[in-house]
């Protein structure tokens, strides 16, 4: 089939030998996870999974993607690896350019993974495909105006940033994004454009770049007196006074995610690798992580602003879960903070 990209640009899913081109051999070997090796031809498709900038139309690199057998992306996957972009070759005459998958018919889905800083566009997280399709993921750099970073710009966006112009709640360096139009200052104005865009009266707002520029301090001005002989006084200028300068504090703090294995009930191993982790933003292990890592010898760590997040386990064969495969924990400010998974091997 033929998918219309941003730009009219076509991207040709099913590939097929060229006319008195090369025979392409039927693949013998298996994907992990879809059984044993066999030597009987099995009829295999190519399928492309794109992913494109929303804004520009243009096809990106560098985005893991993730392939499931069946639908709705769940399990563990059974392939997984980045797009880029692909010279010509036997099974692609043209090239290319995309997550190439050649996998034996059957039904199938792909999840991309969330990258900071960029939100989703039209499509979803996880979509199905059968081999010789492809999937297409949209993604576009957050907007300034989303004020709690979760990847959507609404009317919890305009909340926050009337409590932040009242004074109600304090600044922090995540609310960079409540300057919406970066003129250094966080007023009315901010709340405006939100709501214009929350009602879609305009078609986007201005994609953040960075913290915001110092705000200006207004020069003070002295009343006049009126009266033909009122005359300014300038005030006195005041002799600098050197001042120590403070010790600057993290904003941020730490969550370490360990896997503890169990067999017959006895820790076997208290801090085991090689277990896939999967954080999101808020509670409940929403349907987009935003960091993908496997535990370590000292689990796996990672840096993250204070709030409300979980983490999720990717389950292994051969093992059940003892604790719940979900879990919800907060970060505070230079705080560390421990979360543990338990596992049970299967007799």
């Amino acid at each position: 089939g033929v998918s219309k990209l941003p730009g009219g640009q076509s991207i040709t899913y099913r590939i097929k030998p060229k006319p008195g081109g090369p025979s392409v051999p039927a693949p013998t070997a298996t994907v992990p996870g879809l059984g044993a090796p066999t030597d009987t031809p099995v009829p295999y498709e190519m399928s492309i999974v794109t992913k494109i900038d929303a804004d520009t139309g243009f096809l990106m690199e560098g985005w893991e993607m993730r392939v499931f057998a069946g639908e709705g992306c769940t399990g563990s996957p059974i392939l997984s690896g980045l797009t880029e972009e692909l010279g010509p070759s036997v099974l692609l005459p043209t090239g290319g350019f995309g997550y190439f998958v050649l996998l034996p018919l059957g039904d199938y889905s792909v999840a991309e993974t969330q990258q900071p800083g960029w939100e989703r566009v039209e499509t979803p997280f996880c979509q199905d495909f059968n081999p010789g399709d492809g999937a297409v993921f949209q993604n576009r750099r957050i907007r300034n105006g989303d004020v709690n970073e979760d990847g959507v710009t609404d009317s919890v966006d305009v909340l926050l940033v009337k409590q932040l112009i009242a004074d109600l709640i304090p600044w922090t360096p995540s609310f960079v994004r409540a300057d919406v139009n970066r003129d250094g200052v966080v007023n009315a104005v901010d709340t405006t454009l939100i709501l214009q865009y929350v009602a879609g009266f305009i078609p986007g707002l201005p994609v953040g770049s960075g913290p915001p520029p110092d705000t200006p301090t207004p020069t003070p001005t002295l009343p006049v007196v009126p009266g033909p002989t009122a005359t300014v006084t300038p005030p006195p200028i005041a002799t600098p006074v050197a001042t120590e300068t403070p010790t600057p504090t993290s904003n941020s703090g730490s969550v370490t995610i360990r896997k503890v294995e169990l067999q017959n009930g006895v820790v076997t191993d208290d801090s085991a690798v090689g277990w896939e982790m999967r954080i999101y933003m808020g509670p409940g292990c929403g349907d987009s992580a935003f960091i993908t890592g496997s535990t370590g010898d000292a689990g796996f760590t990672v840096g993250l602003s204070p709030g409300t997040y979980s983490v999720a386990e990717t389950a292994q064969v051969g093992w059940t879960a003892v604790s719940s495969t979900c879990q919800t924990f907060s970060v505070a400010a230079g705080a560390e903070t421990d979360v543990v998974f338990q596992n049970a091997q299967i007799p």
